[in-house]
């Protein structure tokens, strides 16, 4: 008998002790760490069980902007007869439907209804959804049996296109964000017309609301609708407007908290001090705060609400994020004005876990911006007050000697590395002098403040 052996190409023996031997949940969780496009592309080119794999990440989330050549194309694609790329969309982002075309705005409406496994719907466009748009939704993915927009977000609504708010396609609708920029986007009956949709859209669980500009008209006061109504129990509410023109009154959503509107509430956000009454004892499972104050009045007002609630716990005990920011001005005569960290509030969340104190802007012409540097002593008290923060953010802004050399706080760099348990720390550097701006471009600054924390933690 005589044997013969089988020479294997090098593809084959790489294919034999390479990744394709491994468990397909596991070639999953490896494409999960994939999350460029072009390299999802090129993993499309490897073989066919890596095309199908690739490809099912490739098209789990699509953008498209009906503007763009290249995302018509895409579209295109979609929509060739017999694709089972339609099927392995889960979440769907479209841009730009008010300037779309004709021919794409169908190619759209046509593709929808194969999208069976369609999860999140998000329409970013300046006026609405097309009425065609939201009959498709709802005509078409109800009958495979999904929930309908799952968390379609409707963004800056004029007033000749409000009638969305009651279209039966939002029967099913779970977030709403709602962000006016303009006068004219807000009609004479807009806040009924919310609560009117609140009030017909039973999965409701987030309502986001801001205004960037300043209302000349107050909202109308609607308690005694509210005390008739019952209103959905939100887990999302973010509430950002002038406190000349509030959304809601404080009265409301003390109303709207006593039926039961914030035992669910996760996400809390707002700057309106006279809101937080509302809220206090009502929030068994608040997880996450955010606070914006413009005033040191505003300070005053927050914390003369907790003491007066005398509650150990006024926002729950499970808060564990919490996102503050004082005011701007840099006026304050007495460090005891100094607004930077919120005592009153770390006083009432000893589980709190994240830290944000830094500001997200800082406007060139207002010199007078408040920057602070948090002192040591700070530091130190917040470790005490918060022993379980796994992460902060502060500002720390850098003076220049007459050399251009930065002078650092040293101190609160110590400070930072004493913490007990290791912390995610994000530090923003600001320096006033322009001239010295491009210090801050300079990799070894961050270096430095890295080295130093890292030699002090080591030293402990």
């Amino acid at each position: 008998m005589m044997l013969r052996s089988i020479q294997k190409s090098p593809a084959q023996v790489a294919r034999d002790r390479g990744f394709h031997r491994l468990h397909e949940d596991v070639l999953r969780l490896i494409m999960k760490e994939v999350t460029t496009i072009r390299a999802l592309v090129n993993l499309t080119l490897v073989s066919r069980h890596f095309y199908a794999l690739a490809t099912a990440r490739l098209y789990r989330g699509i953008e498209l902007n009906l503007t763009c050549a290249s995302h018509r194309r895409l579209l295109r694609q979609l929509g060739k007869p017999g694709s089972h790329l339609p099927i392995l969309v889960r979440t769907l982002v479209v841009q730009r439907i008010d300037t779309a075309d004709a021919e794409s705005l169908l190619r759209l409406l046509m593709v929808i209804p194969a999208m069976s496994n369609l999860r999140y719907f998000n329409c970013q466009t300046s006026f609405t959804l097309p009425e065609c748009l939201l009959q498709t939704l709802h005509s078409s993915l109800s009958r495979s049996g999904v929930d309908v927009e799952k968390a379609l977000n409707l963004t800056r609504l004029p007033q000749p296109l409000h009638t969305v708010f009651f279209q039966s396609a939002n029967l099913r609708l779970e977030f709403l964000t709602i962000k006016i920029t303009k006068q004219n986007e807000v009609w004479p009956n807009f806040k009924s017309d919310v609560i009117g949709m609140l009030l017909q859209t039973r999965a409701m669980k987030g309502l986001v609301f801001s205004a960037t500009c300043r209302l000349m008209k107050p909202f109308p006061d609607m308690l005694p609708y509210f005390e008739e109504k019952d209103l959905p129990a939100l887990q999302v509410l973010s509430l950002h407007t002038d406190d000349h023109t509030p959304l809601f009154t404080a009265a409301e959503l003390l109303e709207w908290g006593a039926q039961g509107g914030w035992d669910k509430l996760k996400t809390l956000s707002f700057q309106n001090m006279d809101y937080l009454p509302a809220f206090l004892g009502h929030t068994p499972i608040l997880a996450n705060l955010g606070v914006l104050l413009r005033r040191k009045r505003d300070a005053d007002t927050l914390q003369r609400y907790i003491e007066a609630a005398g509650l150990s716990s006024p926002l729950g005990c499970q808060l564990g994020h919490l996102q503050f920011s004082g005011p701007r001005s840099k006026t304050y005569t007495r460090p005891q004005d100094r607004c930077l960290i919120p005592w009153y509030l770390l006083n009432v969340a000893p589980n709190l876990t994240t830290l944000h104190l830094h500001r997200y802007i800082r406007v060139p012409f207002l010199p007078e911006l408040c920057m602070d540097t948090p002192t040591a002593q700070e530091v130190h008290d917040i470790s005490k007050l918060c022993p379980d923060l796994a992460e902060i953010r502060l500002d720390m802004e850098l003076i220049f000697s007459r050399s251009h050399k930065p002078l650092w706080p040293s101190e609160v760099l110590t400070a930072l590395a004493q913490f007990k348990r290791p912390i995610k720390l994000m530090i923003y550097l600001h320096a006033k002098n322009p001239g010295t701006a491009n210090f801050l471009l300079n990799q070894a600054v961050y270096k430095k403040v890295f080295n130093r924390i890292v030699d002090e933690r080591e030293r402990l």
